[in-house]
């Protein structure tokens, strides 16, 4: 968390700050659980009062934000799934990286459930102290579906061509780079894409590998977090 807002204070004005979901191991937009975060919020109202653009991808940790940000940070810019746009002249695509799967149809049908208005009305009515347990049994059951708890030879061998597969379809598109989240695995490639080139990072697990993403006019590259 301390990392977290060190790197929002590094932000400067011209910068787009992409936080790409699961940035807290739980939360919706209750009152409660985001006034928990006043110190992250005054950060992001400081980086847009220097002229830093903001993006929150929400993730599968993290939804129904849109109220609360728009109360406490209105000029933040919320997205479901990804975002994109031009640095130089290439272009960037961000996504959170849960829907790199396309098999993976029961949890696709639990996300579109979880961001359903149904599951947003349950969620708004749920006592605090309820809400967090289960926000508590959802966090450890996602947990130990996870491929980072296993050896990485062996969990990150099945999920990392998904991922692999996912960029390199994006960059068919056009995307010239493409940075993903979700498995946790600290993975990047490079495309070759006709007579262009394109490349692919994860952000693997800030938290325990403590870098993140970084992308310029220059290029794309991975940096430790500044202290």
């Amino acid at each position: 968390y301390a990392d977290l807002l060190v790197w929002i204070d590094a932000a400067v004005s011209g910068d787009q700050l992409v936080l790409a979901g699961d940035v807290f191991d739980f939360l919706v937009g209750r009152s409660h659980l985001f006034d928990r975060y006043s110190d992250f919020l005054d950060r992001l109202r400081q980086a847009n009062d220097r002229g830093v653009r903001l993006h929150y991808i929400e993730g599968n940790h993290d939804v129904h934000l849109r109220r609360a940000f728009a109360r406490r940070v209105p000029q933040l810019q919320l997205h479901s799934e990804h975002v994109s746009f031009c640095v130089g002249e290439r272009q960037l695509y961000v996504a959170h990286g849960d829907l790199a799967n396309p098999r993976d149809r029961g949890y696709r049908l639990w996300r579109s459930w979880v961001r359903s208005w149904p599951a947003r009305v349950f969620f708004s009515t749920l006592p605090g102290p309820w809400l967090e347990r289960l926000g508590e049994k959802l966090s450890e059951l996602s947990r130990r579906q996870r491929g980072y708890q296993v050896i990485p030879e062996h969990g990150f061998a099945k999920i990392r061509p998904i991922y692999r597969s996912y960029a390199a379809e994006k960059a068919q598109r056009g995307f010239d780079y493409v940075v993903l989240g979700h498995c946790h695995d600290l993975d990047e490639i490079g495309f070759q894409i006709g007579t262009r080139t394109a490349r692919y990072m994860n952000v693997g697990f800030p938290k325990s590998h403590r870098s993140f993403v970084a992308c310029d006019e220059t290029g794309i590259r991975r940096l430790p977090f500044p202290r």
